[in-house]
């Protein structure tokens, strides 16, 4: 498959197989499908898309059978340089990198109802690097609203309704370049396990559940890191919790994100820290 998405973007697929068992086609149903079937098998190899103007997707095999739905080397990769991308955006914007080893969920299902309803028990993550590239040179748009997560999720086309993520043996590394004639500022979270508990936008009963964010991790990969995090996706002021604790942070792991963005350098080293907000 090789085409031209609405926004002129390409997108392509190597290979694509798909199995439908008892497939029936119903145009004049009010599901958000219109067809049925008693069994699906999906596989798709060599994807390949891309979504803006200075990123592309990709994944070298996706499959999907009786539930189980398995993704092999996720990428999220740059189309530009860091020195020239803003030049392509009309407003600020990150430039991300990523590359997830394995995604696999063991029990995937999509209810055909009138609105779309993916229900997922449990989202394996393991292996990743996700890297955030920031140039705050360029200003971001005065009339712009970034929208929380809980926001972002309550807004969702389709509803969503994810019991478990459990993230292992993961790196993510943030850069921010404020002024031109200095190297970025850096921070790195070293060797992630984190587990997210409750990610819905819909009821459970009469009930709607707190999204519960638990995060162990190195800061820098020399300092104990400790967060709990919790919200609700289907609160409009959305408001959220967070707590934690580090410990044990060296003048150089603090100075290698203060030192480039605001010229400034620190003394000493933090014992412990504790935050509660």
């Amino acid at each position: 498959i090789d085409i031209r998405k609405n926004d002129n973007f390409p997108l392509q697929i190597k290979r694509g197989d798909v199995i439908l068992k008892e497939f029936v086609l119903d145009s004049l149903s009010n599901s958000s499908i219109p067809f049925n079937y008693s069994e699906i098998k999906t596989t798709i190899k060599g994807f390949e898309s891309q979504i803006s103007e200075i990123q592309s997707v990709k994944f070298s095999m996706l499959t999907f059978e009786k539930e189980n739905f398995k993704v092999d080397s996720l990428e999220i990769i740059p189309l530009k340089s860091r020195e020239n991308y803003v030049y392509h955006i009309p407003y600020e914007k990150d430039l991300l990198t990523l590359f997830i080893k394995k995604i696999n969920i063991p029990s995937f299902k999509i209810h055909n109802k009138e609105r779309l309803f993916f229900d997922l028990d449990t989202i394996f993550i393991n292996q990743s690097n996700f890297n955030v590239y920031a140039d705050k040179v360029a200003l971001e748009h005065p009339s712009r609203r970034k929208n929380l997560y809980s926001k972002s999720i309550r807004d969702l086309p389709f509803d969503l309704n994810i019991d478990n993520i459990k993230i292992k043996n993961t790196r993510i590394v943030y850069e921010e370049l404020t002024n031109k004639e200095r190297k970025p500022g850096f921070i790195s979270f070293d060797d992630i396990n984190a587990e997210i508990s409750d990610l819905t936008n819909v009821k459970r009963g009469n009930q709607f559940p707190s999204t519960l964010i638990h995060i162990n991790s190195r800061f820098m990969n020399t300092s104990s890191l400790e967060i709990n995090w919790s919200f609700k996706t289907n609160s409009v002021s959305d408001e959220f919790k967070i707590s934690g604790s580090l410990l044990n942070v060296p003048k150089e792991s603090i100075n290698s994100f203060m030192k480039p963005t605001i010229n400034v350098e620190v003394e000493g080293r933090i014992n412990q820290l504790y935050f509660n907000g």
